[in-house]
């Protein structure tokens, strides 16, 4: 196998930084530092050029009407994106402003979620690091047959079902549901797959080179994304 020197430097220094702020207490310092490079990443793209600033509003509106209306029912917010997600990706409209809201969306519910238990975060940023280390080492050994060419031209079967496995027996052991932790496993590959999508219809490989090799940092909170709002869709009843 060849080594991406540059990639494994990379990612040394990222797991380097989370280490340290697991010593040191840091974690919301992280979280802060995260939730700019997110907000600069999508500055600095096109992305933001084609978004509809008013239907934004009304997205990031009706989430903060749940929030102080209905007591925040996360389950309700958790629905309302998963049907937006499925209008970006059928009907083709919005993408991009649908894009911004769930990335909105993500970095609202990480500070919600380390207000909870802070726990979450390490165990969220674990097994997204587990989940495409394997999906990336497994796929690039043992290839095989794409799952969807056109939206994600490097994802195979292999890489996928053995990241789902590895995911999922982790999360057994960590004494969650068979159902809580299927469902959580298969959302890392959702997660990657809509920013895929999102990449294609912009028609770009990475949403920056702000992490060299790895692409942006959108690129890393991918498969972050979904298994942070059904964890948090479970958990807040």
């Amino acid at each position: 196998m060849d080594i991406n020197y540059n990639r494994l430097l990379y990612g040394i220094l990222i797991i380097f930084i989370i280490f340290t702020c697991y010593i040191f207490n840091f974690e919301r310092y992280l979280i802060i530092f995260v939730c700019f490079l997110v907000f600069y990443e999508l500055l600095t793209t096109k992305i933001i050029k084609s978004v509809n600033i008013y239907i934004l509003f009304i997205l990031i509106f009706l989430t903060f009407l749940n929030i102080y209306i209905l007591s925040f029912s996360f389950k309700l917010i958790f629905i309302f994106s998963f049907i937006l997600i499925l209008l970006s990706f059928f009907l083709n409209k919005f993408e991009n402003t649908i894009f911004v809201f769930i990335n909105f969306l993500f970095l609202f519910s990480i500070f919600y979620i380390s207000n909870i238990n802070l726990s979450y975060i390490y165990l969220i940023i674990f097994l997204s690091f587990i989940n495409d280390t394997t999906a990336y080492i497994v796929g690039y050994y043992f290839k095989g047959p794409l799952i969807s060419p056109i939206i994600s031209p490097n994802k195979t079967w292999s890489g996928t079902l053995s990241s789902f496995l590895i995911s999922f027996f982790i999360l057994i052991f960590l004494k969650y549901s068979i159902f809580f932790s299927i469902f959580l496993s298969i959302s890392f590959f959702f997660g990657d797959l809509y920013y895929s999508k999102i990449k294609r219809f912009n028609k770009i490989k990475d949403f920056s080179m702000l992490l060299s090799s790895h692409g942006g940092i959108l690129d890393r909170i991918d498969s972050m994304t979904f298994f942070t709002f059904i964890l948090l869709a479970f958990y807040n009843t």
